[in-house]
């Protein structure tokens, strides 16, 4: 429509047009049963709200009333929006600004406003929302050479270091979206629906996700929490194009929301005692780091994959070691190995440099580690003793860059940034990632050597489960 300028040239569009005339802002769309359409709109009075008509009819509602204002760069002249924008400032309101359209296009062909008007305004929001279409093209010209060859993460960090920007949102379509803060960046992938009937207005039901969200909670302070707004937002992207014309179905469209929104989008459940909210919101938090997890699964499982073959080809003993709660973590997970045919045992890591270093033999041994931070210092210390004697070490990790990667022969990561536990400190949900972790390695290696029903029964005949196989 801006590109060409040339929209509905036949008999019955000019009618259309014609009977439009004069209207007050009137839009008609025409839907087919397969979801094509046509849109005709005709002169609005959105053509009219510029800078003066937001002063005179706009500002002393914002003074007053406004929690939040939201424009877009699409139809209103930029010195309108601006205009907008700046007196949610003085009102001291959160802004959010949706370019809607490529800048190219607002100047040019919807003749909007000058390049500098629009610079300033996608600079006066506080939250910025682009389309990957237009992305790229602002992002050259707020002097972003590379841009054309950058991932739309590397570009939502751009602008938010550009732009000065709380919040930066990059829709990316049926990929998902980019969220980034100044410290934050997440990925978030979109939500997987059956069929696609319609994208028409996927972009406007992300937005209004994303006001949501916002208004919900703010803008997010942790990874844990970003990843929440983009979800939430995906959600109602996913269920706008699940209906013909972006036209919600009564009930239908509802409930295929809330299937789609996260686990804490609604809000707190009412306080009936006083750890409810704790309860439920731990259990939403352990979902989600899991849910982290599984996007991840293929960085997770790259190194996974490497410390399985490791194992497998050893013809020594596994020893697990750790303390506090990641040893509580190892010391099952020894058991767990040796109970499906993985010679393993579990020592405490303060243990070695008293005299078990003696356990660990040269060439034929492993000694794997699990530390949520990765620099526990008796889990640093014993490894690198470990490591000069030449037994072979392996970390579970929860970053990348700590001294224990630096000593272990070979690591898994866990994405320790995105978790959201009491304090930041406290081990609630990175248990849960180790133990997962573990898990998928206990069942990997029962597959590759084919271990088999009666072999762990015969290695676990005692408890309930030794009891019910004697019966059996």
């Amino acid at each position: 429509l801006y590109s060409t300028g040339r929209y509905g040239l036949d008999v019955n569009s000019r009618a259309v047009r014609y009977r439009m005339r004069g209207l007050d802002m009137q839009c008609l769309v025409f839907v087919q049963d397969d979801g094509e359409k046509s849109i005709m709109q005709g002169p609005s009075s959105i053509d009219l709200i510029n800078a003066q008509a937001v002063n005179e009819y706009f500002d002393d509602v914002i003074q007053q009333h406004a929690s939040m204002v939201t424009t877009e760069i699409s139809q209103v002249p930029l010195s309108g929006v601006l205009a907008l924008l700046n007196s949610a400032r003085r009102a001291g309101v959160l802004t959010i600004l949706d370019l809607d359209i490529p800048p190219s296009v607002a100047i040019r062909e919807a003749k909007l406003g000058s390049l500098e008007e629009l610079l300033v305004c996608v600079r006066g929001a506080d939250v910025l929302k682009a389309s990957k279409s237009s992305v790229i093209e602002l992002s050259q010209w707020l002097g972003n050479r590379n841009a054309k060859c950058s991932s739309f993460a590397e570009l939502a960090r751009f602008l938010a270091k550009e732009c000065g920007s709380k919040l930066v949102c990059i829709t990316t379509g049926a990929e998902g979206c980019v969220l980034a803060t100044s410290e934050l960046l997440v990925e978030v992938p979109a939500h997987q629906v059956t069929v696609v009937v319609d994208t028409m207005g996927a972009g406007d039901a992300f937005l209004g996700g994303l006001i949501f969200g916002i208004h919900k909670a703010g803008i997010p302070d942790t990874v844990m929490e970003l990843r929440e707004l983009g979800t939430t937002a995906n959600a109602f992207g996913a269920a706008c194009v699940c209906s013909v014309g972006s036209v919600p179905v009564v009930d239908e469209s509802r409930d295929r929301l809330l299937s789609f929104l996260p686990f804490t989008a609604l809000g707190k459940v009412p306080k009936g005692s006083s750890g409810v909210d704790g309860f439920v919101s731990s259990l939403a938090n352990d979902v989600q780091a899991l849910a982290h997890l599984l996007s991840k699964v293929y960085v997770t499982k790259e190194g996974a994959d490497k410390v399985i073959g490791l194992i497998n080809s050893s013809r020594g003993h596994l020893f697990t070691s750790g303390i506090g709660k990641s040893g509580s973590v190892a010391e099952r997970f020894a058991a767990s190995l040796s109970s499906v045919e993985v010679p393993s045992s579990y020592v405490n890591a303060c243990h070695w440099t008293h005299g078990d270093l003696g356990k660990a033999q040269r060439g034929r041994d492993i000694v794997l580690f699990i530390s949520h931070s990765g620099s526990t210092e008796e889990c640093v210390t014993a490894a690198r003793h470990l490591v000069a004697k030449g037994v072979t070490t392996v970390g579970l990790i929860g970053r990348k860059d700590s001294p224990l990667s630096k000593v272990c022969t070979l690591c898994i990561y866990y994405d320790s940034e995105s978790l959201n536990e009491p304090f930041g400190c406290v081990p609630t949900s990175s248990v849960i990632l180790q133990e997962a972790v573990c898990n998928g390695m206990v069942v990997e290696l029962m597959h590759q050597r084919e271990v088999s029903k009666s072999t762990f029964l015969s290695n676990h005949p005692g408890g309930n489960i030794g009891t019910r196989h004697i019966s059996s």
